[in-house]
Parts: structure tokens; sequence; C-alpha cells
């Protein structure tokens, strides 16, 4: 963080920001035109969270989109590993179903319960947004091929 100009403490495991939201924003836009910030993003965005998120399903023996989208959504949202709300510890909840399809509701059930709590989103974006992922799956929308139609019509909320 000094190397770019930015000020922040660590607790626990989140980064709290202590400079001014104008001061932080200004510092990462004076960043977009840099390659290695870029690289960097990219590689860590891979590294941390879909990658784990493709691993996690193909452990469970899952591939469909549906499946890696919502677990790369809940790792981005609340964590890939660590506290009680992470995309891990939310799979140690769901079961071991090898059918898809129920190892999914479970994980969307148990996803519900914690998903607009603990700073993760504004109540009621994060069950709106799981909500949009169990019913695409209701859909049969799990490849998520024309997921831009599928998406809409799930899609009746308005973020807060």
């Amino acid at each position: 963080m000094s190397r770019i100009g930015v000020h922040g403490t660590m607790q626990g495991s989140i980064l709290k920001i202590t400079d001014s939201s104008s001061v932080f924003v200004s510092k990462i836009n004076a960043l977009q035109d840099n390659a290695a910030w870029r690289e960097a993003m990219w590689r860590t965005f891979y590294n941390v969270y879909i990658k784990y998120s493709v691993q996690q399903a193909k452990q469970r023996g899952f591939s469909s989109a549906l499946t890696i989208g919502s677990f790369v959504d809940t790792a981005l949202n609340q964590g890939a590993s660590g506290d009680s709300g992470s995309l891990e510890s939310v799979l140690s909840r769901s079961g071991n179903s090898t059918d898809e399809k129920t190892f999914m509701t479970n994980f969307y059930a148990k996803r519900t319960l914690i998903v607009d709590t603990n700073q993760y989103n504004q109540p009621p974006n994060g069950k709106n947004r799981v909500k949009q992922w169990s019913t695409l799956l209701s859909m049969g929308k799990t490849d998520l091929k024309d997921a831009d139609a599928a998406v809409i019509s799930v899609t009746n909320w308005t973020m807060k």
C-alpha cells in the first residue's frame, strides 16, 4: 500500500483504509494506466477468487458456469476463506451431496442466512443476489449461455 501512497491498517484479515474516500479514490484512479498495477489486480483476482472457486467446484465434481459464478460471487463479497461467512465456511455447511442442484440449493440457503451481515452487503442486496443465482438454477440456466436475457428476467430489484 505504501508504494501507491495509500494508508491503512489490518483488522484481522480485513484491510481498513484510513485515508479519506476522496484521497483513496484519487490514488487508485492514478494507477489506471499503470500496466503493472492492472496485471497485479487481475492476477490477484484470478488467484484469490476465480482459481479457488473453480478448485472448490471441481473438488465436489461440479463444473457448471452457474456454480462457479456463484462461488466467485461469494468469494468476492464475503472472502474466499477465513471467517464464518467466507466461501470456504459456507461450503463447509452446505452438505456433501454429489448432486449439483441439491448441493447448490443447500449452498444458497446457507448463504442467504449470512449474506447481509458483517459488512458483506447492504440489506437486501445480498439476499437479492443469492435469489438471482438460485432462480437461474431453478430455471436450468446452469451453463449461463445467453445469460443476459435470463439475468434480466431474475433481476427485479434495485441496488440500495
